[in-house]
Parts: structure tokens; C-alpha cells; sequence
């Protein structure tokens, strides 16, 4: 066998781990320092998660390497736990979703989190036929402090939430979600901070639903059953974690999708109704197809294309897919079916009205101002300069592209962890990020997580869909 078709010694697999938890740690911090918004300790952190990112993916950290040593498991489950449980006892003793109405009642969302801290720890430690149980638990606690996270604010003050909910509520009339001129909820002054110049005027916007329509498409259930499209993002944040526990058997998955689901901004995220849930569940989705069920590639990877505009920038990992996933030879196959099945997906809106999705989903993100108040490193920089360096996120994708293809594993962990990385650099010197960003590269962290323990494919046996055990 080559190289690419051994799994990683035992070693140098508590080592990756090591490494990711530590990333996923850094980056749920980053996001939890500043309250979400720019700080310099927030930013640091960052830096941290980033690092780790660039270690896993030139081999420093033990991914793709066979001659590391690393503390023992017990140790490795030890560090894991502690994180874990440093998450909870934030949210237990912050404000983990943020502002919250009076009306809601601390004390007992307080307690299912910390019912759901005894719940992960004993998931960690239990044996293998409690395990899952446990696990179903702890998912089950999520979904309902999820819900009542949402039913706590009906009517966050934030723009994304008014767009699906004003989107939802055209789509179930039948009407063009993006021919809508969106309603202005902010006054002048903040409207001057969020958007450019010519696109608010009074109490209207000039565009209509401003992200692609699978987005919505996957929202409009919670709008439909239960008034609200952020229903919908609490059931795809556990069906993603579900995912994450299940990806590969043994005890790392459970950490993984311990780890995400009670990242520290993670309630927040859903409070404000921002839709990176959707890509982590996609993507989840595609690494459990890609593992084990190969019909289902093409399928989830061109949605996983389709609902955000940005996640176009992973195309060129997918030769990181071989050989543990499909032989080289069919990368181009998979590549253009998925981008077929993102074209089918989107295009009855595209055809409904070109001019106004153009508007939508491209012009205004084009024209959107820098914003000195989100976590970017831009914003460390004088306004005058960082406004000069739009050219600096996909150049940084470019970069962590270059290094991934060059020196990054091809197993389920290592394309993981090239896609997390690939965008964290591309938002991380952004003009503007947010926590909903941060949120979707700890979810694809944690699947990174969870799949080291998972059997790849061989070239001979690819062809043959049948996954096996390297030796």
C-alpha cells in the first residue's frame, strides 16, 4: 500500500486529536471573549484556531504521520472533558444566546445545561452499550434548550431574521422571495454602518432575500409548522451533531458533537437566526456519505454548493476525496454533477426574475461595507487601509488551498480539516465576520474530529463502493 492508504498510527492519532480540540476550544473562545464582536483577545484566540489549522494541515500535528508520539488516551479523553465542561460552566454563568427577554427563565434553561454537561461527561466515559443512549440524550437536551432558546425571543432585533421570516412568509403566497424589498428595522445611523450607500432608503431595503434558495428552501419548514424559520436551524444544529456522534464508532465522535453542539456562541447563533447551520449539517452529510454511502456524494455535495454563496471556495479540495473516498479518475464526474444538481437547485429562482437574484444574492454582498466592529484582523488595521485590502480574503483562501493540496492527508480527518481551514483564512481577513462564520469552521473541526477513527477506501475497492479497514 502507498502511504496515502495507511491510517495513522494510534500516536499520531491522539495527537490530531489533541490538536483539534484545541482548535475548536480556540475558536469557540475567540467568538466568546468579545461577545461576538471584535476584541483583540477574541482575535487572538482566532489566531490560535488558525495556527492549529496550519499545523494539522502541513503535518505538524500528527495528521498524516505515523512516527509521533502523544499523551495516552486517558489523558487525550481528560483534556476533551475539561473543554467540555469549561463550555457548559460559560454558558451556565454567561448569556449564551444573547439578549434574552425578561420573561425568560434562567434558572431552568441553567439546569438543562448542566444535565446536559453530566449527560456528555457520562457519554465520554460510559461503556460502549450506554454510549448511545447517552448520546440520544444529550442530543434530545440540546433540540429542547434550542427551542427554548427561540420561543425566548420571537422577535430578535437583527436583519437576517426578518429576511427569512419576510422571505418565508412570500414564498408561502407564492410570490418571488427576491424580487421583495426587504424591510429596513435599524434607524439611519445603523443602516449607514450595515449597508452601502444607495442600497436603504426610509424604511425599505433595495433587495430582496440575500442568500441563495436552498437556504431558504431549508428555513421555510420552521416559518410553515412553527411560525418560525428558526426552528428549522435548532432541528439541522442536532441533526448535524447526530451526525458528528454516528460518523465513526468509539468515543472521539461523541466528543466531536459534544464539543460543537455546546460550542459557547452556539444558542446565540440560533437566537439570531444566521443559517450556517444549514452548511454544517451539509457537510456533516457529505462526509457520512462519503464514507458510507457513495450514491448520496454528488447529491449532498451540490447542495452543500448551493447554500451559501461563499462555500463554492472548497471546490478545489475534492482531490483530497482520493483516494479514501472514490478513485481520482472520478473526481471531475463528481465534481460536475455536483455542480449541476447546484445549478437545478437554484435555478427556477435565478429564471424567475435574473435581475432582481442578481440584486439578491451577489450585488449587495459585493457592495457591502467594512465593518472595524467584527472579528476580522482587518479591523486591526486603520479604516483607510483595510478598506484597500479586499483582495486579501481570496488570496488567503488561495494560500490555505496551495498548502492543503500540497501537504494535506488524504483521509475523511484531513479534508475536514483543509475545508475548515480554507475558510476560516478566508473570513478571518474578511471585511467583515461574525460568529455565524466562526460557528460553520468549528462545525466542520468537529466532523474533522470525529472521523479519525473512520475506515477509508482504497482505490481498488472504491470502485466496488465496499469501505475497509487500513492495516
Amino acid at each position: 500500500m502507498s502511504d496515502l492508504e495507511i491510517a495513522p498510527a494510534p500516536s499520531a492519532q491522539r495527537l490530531t486529536a489533541w490538536a483539534l480540540v484545541a482548535a475548536i476550544f480556540a475558536l469557540g473562545q475567540g467568538v466568546e471573549v468579545g461577545g461576538a464582536r471584535f476584541s483583540i483577545l477574541g482575535l487572538v484566540w482566532v489566531g490560535v484556531g488558525l495556527a492549529i489549522c496550519v499545523a494539522l494541515v502541513g503535518g505538524i500535528a500528527g495528521l498524516g504521520r505515523t512516527n509521533r508520539t502523544a499523551p495516552s488516551e486517558r489523558a487525550l479523553f481528560a483534556f476533551g472533558a475539561a473543554v467540555f465542561a469549561i463550555q457548559i460552566l460559560q454558558m451556565f454563568n454567561g448569556d449564551p444566546a444573547g439578549p434574552i427577554a425578561d420573561s425568560f427563565d434562567w434558572s431552568w434553561f441553567g439546569c438543562g445545561l448542566l444535565l446536559a454537561g453530566v449527560v456528555g461527561f457520562a457519554g465520554l466515559h460510559a461503556p460502549a452499550g450506554w454510549r448511545r443512549s447517552l448520546v440520544l440524550l444529550l442530543l434530545a437536551l440540546h433540540l429542547a434548550l434550542g427551542i427554548w432558546t427561540v420561543r425566548s425571543q420571537p422577535q430578535p432585533k437583527i436583519d437576517v431574521f426578518v429576511f427569512q421570516q419576510e422571505a418565508s412568509r412570500e414564498l408561502a403566497a407564492g410570490r418571488n422571495p427576491y424580487r421583495l424589498a426587504m424591510p429596513d428595522i435599524y434607524d439611519e445611523e445603523e443602516s449607514a454602518k450595515l449597508y452601502a450607500p444607495g442600497w436603504w432608503q426610509g424604511d425599505r431595503l433595495r433587495f430582496g432575500f440575500p442568500y441563495p434558495p436552498l437556504s431558504l428552501l431549508l428555513a421555510f419548514p420552521g416559518y410553515l409548522f412553527g411560525g418560525d424559520p428558526r426552528l428549522a436551524q435548532v432541528v439541522a444544529t442536532t441533526l448535524a451533531g447526530a451526525l458528528i456522534a454516528f460518523l465513526a464508532p468509539g468515543r472521539l465522535a461523541v466528543l466531536a458533537a459534544a464539543l460543537f453542539l455546546f460550542t459557547p456562541r452556539g444558542f446565540y447563533v440560533l437566537e439570531q437566526g444566521w443559517t450556517e447551520p444549514f452548511p454544517v449539517l451539509l457537510f456533516a452529510a457529505f462526509l457520512w456519505a462519503a464514507v458510507r454511502a457513495p450514491s448520496g456524494r454528488p447529491w449532498l455535495l451540490g447542495a452543500l454548493f448551493a447554500v451559501k454563496q461563499y462555500l463554492i471556495v472548497i471546490a478545489p479540495l475534492l482531490p483530497l476525496l482520493a483516494p479514501w473516498s472514490l478513485p481520482a479518475r472520478r473526481l471531475p464526474r463528481l465534481a460536475l454533477q455536483a455542480l449541476g444538481i447546484a445549478l437545478a437547485i437554484t435555478a427556477p429562482f435565478l429564471l424567475w426574475d435574473p435581475r432582481a437574484f442578481y440584486t439578491s444574492v451577489v450585488a449587495v454582498h459585493l457592495a457591502q461595507p467594512y465593518r472595524p466592529d467584527s472579528l476580522t484582523f482587518l479591523a486591526l488595521l486603520p479604516e483607510v487601509f483595510a478598506k484597500k485590502l479586499a483582495f486579501l480574503p481570496p488570496l488567503a483562501a488561495i494560500g490555505a488551498i496551495g498548502l492543503a493540496l500540497r501537504r494535506g492527508a488524504r483521509t475523511p480527518t484531513g479534508f475536514s480539516v483543509a475545508c475548515a481551514f480554507t475558510l476560516l483564512a478566508f473570513f478571518a481577513c474578511s471585511k467583515q465576520a461574525h460568529a455565524n462564520y466562526y460557528h460553520l469552521a468549528i462545525g466542520m473541526l468537529s466532523v474533522a474530529l470525529a472521523t479519525i477513527d473512520t475506515p477509508i477506501d482504497t482505490p481498488e475497492t472504491a470502485d466496488q463502493n465496499l469501505p475497509v479497514r487500513s492495516t
